[in-house]
């Protein structure tokens, strides 16, 4: 069992471990999930060259029939539900089989496909299946540059042609590489073998 696996053993647990205010976070992840279409739908907006501006705003706020999403750090589920709930089609990614164990007992996402990351890939996410990837405050938790590339490369590989990555990250305007709180991970460090993070997901 990996140490997300120990941390997520209970769904109290991994609830504490992915975000210390869980609940606030669930509501929080509605809002976060439609800015994400929002802003698929903007740069997916196929306009002809004349056009009022009504129109481009009309046009760009039309909401997708159908989509596929893939949700890579999906954790207990948290930010796949609201997606779901949508109407549409959502998979998860995570590296504990633990915290996917939670997800799948999740009422709403009896129809979503759970894949086992080895931590550098999608596990067996099918390749150029899905309009959308999101990885929600995950990505700073990698501790190897080389890893994280490494994971990009398998999201864009599990995305259809054409298809957007949205990606959460904390943001330390007054920190500098070295002044960035434990445990997340500045984007140029490359740690390859580092003690697990003692904090949440946040």
């Amino acid at each position: 069992a990996t140490d997300a696996d120990t941390r997520a053993a209970t769904p109290e647990a991994a609830r504490q471990w992915i975000h210390p205010h869980y609940d606030a976070a669930t509501v929080q992840a509605e809002a976060q999930q439609a800015h994400v279409l929002l802003d698929y739908m903007q740069r997916t907006l196929a306009m002809p060259e004349a056009v009022h501006t009504r129109a481009v705003v009309d046009r760009g706020t039309v909401v997708p029939a159908a989509l596929t999403v893939l949700d890579v750090g999906c954790g207990t589920g948290r930010t796949m539900v609201p997606l779901v709930t949508a109407g549409y089609e959502v998979d998860g990614v995570d590296i504990s089989e633990a915290m996917l164990s939670h997800a799948r007992q999740h009422e709403a996402l009896g129809a979503s496909r759970f894949f086992l990351s080895d931590g550098d890939d999608c596990g067996a996410a099918p390749d150029a299946t899905y309009d959308i990837a999101t990885i929600h405050l995950t990505l700073h938790l990698v501790r190897s540059r080389a890893v994280r590339q490494s994971l990009l490369r398998a999201v864009a590989r599990a995305l259809k042609p054409g298809g957007l990555l949205f990606v959460q990250m904390p943001f330390y305007p007054d920190c500098d590489a070295a002044a960035v709180p434990a445990p997340h991970t500045p984007w140029q460090a490359d740690v390859v073998e580092a003690a697990a993070p003692t904090g949440g997901h946040v």
